[in-house]
């Protein structure tokens, strides 16, 4: 009697590959009969998406233009000069919610 090693792991190797094989061509049918493509993704942007796009690029790149107003701040902050005015932080949420529902 002969006997024959390893016949049954390559046997089942072959077959784990036939059918991740099977499942991809079944996938593949199926997006192509629903018209998608199943080998990549796409995505298209819009014009308006492209030139949002360019314009946040822009921004980005541009100066900082408050540098200075920020820089001035600090110090009040940290000298104690800066006073919040809680009224006039109170009339702009209000202006600006009322703005969003108008």
């Amino acid at each position: 009697m002969m006997v024959i090693k390893g016949v049954f792991d390559k046997i089942s190797v072959y077959n784990q590959k036939k059918i991740e094989q099977d499942k991809d061509i079944s996938l593949k049918k199926q997006a192509k009969s629903s018209n998608l493509s199943y080998s990549s993704d796409t995505v298209n942007l819009s014009s308006q998406g492209k030139v949002l796009n360019e314009l946040i690029d822009t921004v980005k790149q541009g100066p900082d233009v408050r540098r200075d107003r920020i820089e001035d701040l600090k110090q009040k902050i940290n000298s104690g000069e800066y006073k919040i005015d809680s009224k006039q932080i109170a009339k702009k949420i209000v202006d600006t919610e009322i703005d969003l529902y108008l």
